[in-house]
């Protein structure tokens, strides 16, 4: 039975990096992912896949992953490989490196192939080294390979980014010695629940659901936003992605009254209505 108070050794650990064509979860998407199974002490199973995104990649998205639109032209596309994802992540403790970032992708293509978000936390080994290795002079992955002596892989690919968040996990364990999985949590200092990443919930809401809607068809919209005591009506926005966030959801978007990409909470968003052409 799940207990918190069980050693973190007793559970299955399926550690993932995602690789995508932006940042924003329901505008970009998964451009290549892997999922490495790590129980009793061994690597059990390891999975990787290029994916084919909607549309395009840009060439400043390429420069950061070197995945190329050609790379990808005859992969899979995510409803062909999510549903294999979801069978090695739903019984284990999912881990990644800025774990949010791969939750907010992961749940909504989850939830967009109507299967259950998995009801285990998450760990991020991003968060539990900071907390546990302050005297490394960042916590970005690669650096954290530098700091601990891994061996390196080639960054920004999936597989060997999960391997070296695997290793990184594997020392913040070690530092706790042999602790329960409460004691990771807490270490973290973030709730990392899979519901608290879902988009289903964002859509209950009716302006919520239009903001999601629009970025799914690529719509502008119009907004009214919470400012100071008042209300900012009639605001114009290209919505590029919703992240849920621990502190604080939002809509990534470009204001095109400004002129500039901007985040609004999605708690100081009253309405969302059809932009006038």
């Amino acid at each position: 039975m799940f207990s918190l108070d069980s050693k973190i050794s007793e559970f299955p650990l399926v550690v993932v990096d995602l690789e995508t064509s932006g940042a924003y979860p329901i505008g970009d998407d998964i451009c290549e992912l892997a999922a490495i199974r790590y129980e009793n002490g061994k690597i059990v199973d390891d999975y990787q896949s290029l994916v084919k995104p909607r549309r395009p990649m840009s060439d400043k998205i390429i420069k950061i992953h070197g995945i190329s639109n050609e790379m990808v032209e005859n992969s899979p596309t995510i409803d062909e490989v999510i549903g294999n994802m979801h069978e090695k992540i739903k019984d284990a403790i999912f881990v990644a490196h800025h774990a949010p970032f791969d939750l907010g992708f992961t749940a909504y293509d989850f939830e967009k192939a109507g299967l259950e978000l998995p009801s285990m936390p998450a760990l991020c080994s991003s968060l539990l080294s900071r907390a546990l290795f302050p005297e490394s002079k960042n916590h970005r992955l690669q650096t954290l390979v530098h700091f601990f002596g891994l061996e390196k892989g080639t960054a920004h690919r999936a597989l060997d980014d999960a391997k070296a968040c695997l290793e990184v996990t594997k020392h913040c364990i070690e530092k706790l010695g042999d602790p329960s999985l409460k004691m990771l949590l807490a270490a973290q200092t973030k709730k990392l629940n899979w519901k608290d990443f879902s988009i289903e919930q964002i859509r209950r809401r009716p302006e919520h659901q239009y903001l999601v809607n629009a970025i799914e068809k690529e719509l502008d919209v119009f907004f009214d936003y919470k400012k100071g005591n008042g209300i900012d009506a009639g605001r114009p926005m290209r919505p590029l992605g919703i992240v849920r966030n621990p502190d604080g959801d939002y809509v990534q978007g470009h204001c095109l009254r400004d002129n500039k990409t901007k985040r609004f909470y999605l708690n100081k968003i009253t309405s969302v209505y059809e932009a006038k052409t």
